[in-house]
């Protein structure tokens, strides 16, 4: 339950008998107050009534005891489970995701026992404070705009049409703007630095939006850290709330650990981005698109993963989010190792191709697209259920964006992109069937070789490129001659070779004789994006039609 208001924090404490003076803190900007001291205090006075303090996002709420086993306790390590119990709900498969699965229970006990004392000691070390990221455009995720200009050293102004904009009645969110005031210059977007308390941003609130950066550091303590990578060490605590378990893996920019949060009871997933700038900009893109994606998903109905919270410390930006199991490349690999039952039947395929339609269309919706779907980025949930989540928005952009030239992981590169075209969501249709195509035969249906071996098999399974397409490319000339012969050099000999592609099907790729998934796969994997679907309209292909 939460409480969002004065009067419903009195009501909450009067029917539910908490003593009198129970202090909660309520508003999102008192969150960084909530985390310290209030917390504890609510703690002390409420003990006696069977309920615990908790923050989610920027809420404070509580949460009445139901046992006093918690939550995440499960100590069946699911990754050990042979495939053929995966189906078993009476190992506890289906125990949510806050529980452990892939923590030892030596691991969740440890951690379990430094939860009473660690998180006040924690607390007395460290101090906070919020960071204002400016100024992101609204719908945009590239934070670089030549329309700003700096005046009177701090203030940024927004021109557009070589006028300053002003809210409505002179009146503005940061204070009251007088547009006779003699010390400006409307027509030049001149500020004069005498005014600068009157005004500060202009249109913020409808062109530009600013989101805080929790800052967690030592008190009284200054400098730069000993080692610019973030050392991960097993039962360690992180910025006074997370116990580290397990490290989960490395990635190009960023490390992924377990830990059990101190504060909620729950096992969690941190993204450590490494300290770098480029690392740590791109990483505040993929902050803004999951802030958004859970304000338009408060239910979590759409198979994306949540948000719980972000932060800097220790020279390194954290994300944390749902703990989620396998992703899909490696549960399949770890399938084939193991010789057990084939898991990724088509009834499952099916599963798996309907919830990331419906992710898509979702994210589609908000004018994102993903930019990097593949096996590794579709996690699993649950297995007995066959439920996946869509992860890693680090790439993603808005339709509306200056779009980069090349996106996506080669193997699942749309034609359109290698071809230079533009493009917009339905390159991510191409690569879910491209996912889907390996799903079924555990293997890469377009091999990660040069670009111009990628062609070479898309125009082997599916003919000739549309020449319409191969006219507007601003990569063509890269892999095709004038005459439209496909061609590549040689790195080796410096040579330039003529390239002849065979002739096959989908179906002798797949080794499948299923006419209406192969008809599917054929639907989403059309070179031509004008005549790919949307997600909204695969959905709605017979294939999918008696899941």
């Amino acid at each position: 339950m939460f409480v969002t208001s004065v009067q419903a924090e009195e009501k909450f404490i009067t029917e539910n008998g908490l003593p009198s003076g129970t202090n909660l803190e309520t508003s999102p900007s008192d969150c960084s107050k909530a985390y310290g001291a209030s917390v504890t205090e609510c703690e002390k006075q409420i003990q006696k009534s069977n309920y615990t303090v908790q923050v989610k996002g920027s809420n404070l709420f509580l949460q009445k005891i139901q046992s006093s086993v918690p939550s995440s306790s499960c100590s069946i390590g699911e990754r050990e489970l042979p495939l053929n119990l995966l189906d078993d709900h009476k190992n506890g498969l289906e125990s949510g995701l806050s529980c452990g699965n892939f923590q030892s229970s030596e691991q969740h006990e440890a951690a379990e026992h430094l939860e009473p004392h660690i998180l006040e000691k924690e607390r007395d070390t460290l101090s906070s404070f919020d960071l204002p990221i400016p100024v992101l455009k609204k719908n945009s995720v590239n934070a670089d705009d030549k329309d700003f200009h700096k005046e009177c050293g701090s203030e940024l102004i927004h021109k557009s049409d070589s006028r300053l904009h002003v809210n409505n009645a002179n009146k503005s969110k940061y204070g009251i703007i007088d547009k006779e005031s003699p010390n400006r210059d409307f027509a030049g977007g001149k500020v004069d630095c005498g005014i600068r308390k009157e005004l500060q941003l202009c249109d913020l609130d409808e062109e530009y939006e600013v989101f805080d950066l929790r800052i967690i550091h030592k008190k009284n303590r200054t400098g730069f850290e000993e080692n610019k990578d973030f050392p991960i060490a097993m039962n360690s605590i992180i910025a006074g709330r997370y116990c580290v378990t397990e490290h989960l893996g490395s990635a190009t920019f960023s490390k992924v650990i377990q830990a059990h949060d101190l504060l909620t009871g729950m096992d969690v997933c941190l993204k450590i981005i490494k300290n770098d700038k480029d690392f740590f900009d791109q990483s505040l893109d993929e902050i803004k698109l999951l802030k958004l994606v859970n304000k338009h998903d408060p239910a979590d109905e759409h198979h994306i993963l949540r948000l719980y919270d972000y932060f800097y410390y220790q020279e390194h930006l954290f994300i944390v989010c749902e703990l989620l199991r396998a992703n899909l490349y490696e549960f399949q690999k770890l399938n084939e190792e193991s010789g057990g039952e084939i898991y990724f039947t088509l009834s499952r395929i099916q599963k798996i191709a309907r919830q990331c339609l419906e992710g898509l269309e979702f994210l589609h919706s908000l004018s994102i697209i993903h930019c990097d779907l593949k096996p590794e980025n579709i996690l699993i949930k649950s297995y007995r259920r066959c439920k996946i989540k869509i992860i890693d928005l680090g790439s993603s952009c808005f339709r509306t964006d200056n779009l980069c030239l090349y996106v996506q992981s080669r193997s699942y590169r749309a034609p359109e992109v290698i071809l230079g075209l533009p493009y917009d969501e339905k390159i991510d249709i191409w690569s879910l069937g491209c996912v889907l195509a390996e799903l079924f035969t555990g293997e890469v249906l377009f091999p990660n070789h040069e670009a111009a071996l990628l062609l070479s098999r898309m125009i082997e399974i599916f003919g000739p490129m549309d020449s319409e397409m191969l006219d507007l490319g601003k990569e063509t000339h890269k892999y095709f001659t004038d005459d439209r012969v496909l061609y590549r050099k040689n790195e080796e000999t410096d040579r330039v070779e003529r390239i002849t592609p065979g002739r096959s099907t989908l179906s002798s790729h797949l080794g499948s004789s299923d006419l209406p998934f192969i008809g599917f796969l054929g639907y989403l994997l059309q070179m031509n994006p004008q005549k790919r679907p949307t997600a909204e309209q695969a959905l709605q292909h017979p294939w999918l039609s008696h899941l």
